[in-house]
């Protein structure tokens, strides 16, 4: 009997409790997959996130635009085109801008070291910092000297020849094949006696000399630096 009651126990608990199957089928595993865009790639902005981007880009644009203009404003860079009392005018890319000086500004020479207005000259490059006025002539606070570049010295050459015409309003020497120009800064040597102070009026067609001079533009004389007249 017990036995009985344990079979049909089994037999009712599989018919109700038994899993029921899906009946629909499976998702096809070929199902076709949309490519990601290069952006989603990359782990880049897309949509709403890029423009947010291009704007923030934008705005900081504009406002280094806005610093640079600022910076202008207040700084003028030009070489002195005038000096009337208390104002300057200088001359640069932006054709010609003033600059008045007052009690209160500071000028540095090229020595780093202050100056008066009387110490500044035309063509002098500065740089004047303060604040512009109404009619945009800045008053200064600051100006600066600012020192020319150096100058690459010119090359030297020697010149060895004999004296074909010495011409003495112009107080040039002639050679076969060169030309060279004499005046008070030329430094004239006598090989013979290096005692004796040669004018130039010493120099005489025939004689032979040593002359050391910078490298000339073409068709330019040059002036002799030195002079050695020989024996």
């Amino acid at each position: 009997m017990n036995k009985t009651r344990i079979i049909i126990f089994y037999l009712l608990f599989f018919i109700f409790y038994s899993p029921v199957m899906a009946a629909t089928p499976t998702a096809s595993l070929s199902a076709t997959v949309a490519p990601a865009s290069p952006s989603a790639i990359q782990g880049g902005p897309t949509g709403p996130e890029e423009e947010k981007v291009l704007e923030i880009r934008q705005a900081i644009k504009d406002q280094l635009t806005e610093i640079k203009e600022k910076i202008e404003k207040k700084a003028y860079v030009g070489n002195i085109l005038e000096i009337t009392d208390s104002t300057l005018t200088l001359t640069n890319f932006r054709g010609k801008q003033r600059v008045r000086i007052i009690d209160d500004t500071v000028i540095v020479g090229t020595n780093k070291k202050e100056i008066l207005t009387k110490d500044l000259a035309l063509d002098d490059k500065i740089i004047a910092l303060g604040e512009p006025d109404a009619n945009e002539t800045l008053e200064a606070q600051r100006i600066t000297v600012i020192a020319p570049p150096k100058t690459i010295p010119a090359k030297k050459l020697i010149f060895y020849g004999t004296i074909t015409e010495a011409n003495s309003k112009t107080f040039t020497l002639s050679f076969q094949t060169f030309q060279v120009k004499i005046d008070k800064t030329s430094y004239l040597v006598n090989q013979k006696d290096q005692k004796v102070v040669l004018k130039f009026s010493d120099f005489k067609v025939g004689q032979k000399m040593i002359i050391v001079y910078p490298e000339t533009a073409e068709g330019k004389i040059p002036l002799a630096k030195t002079v050695f007249l020989l024996p």
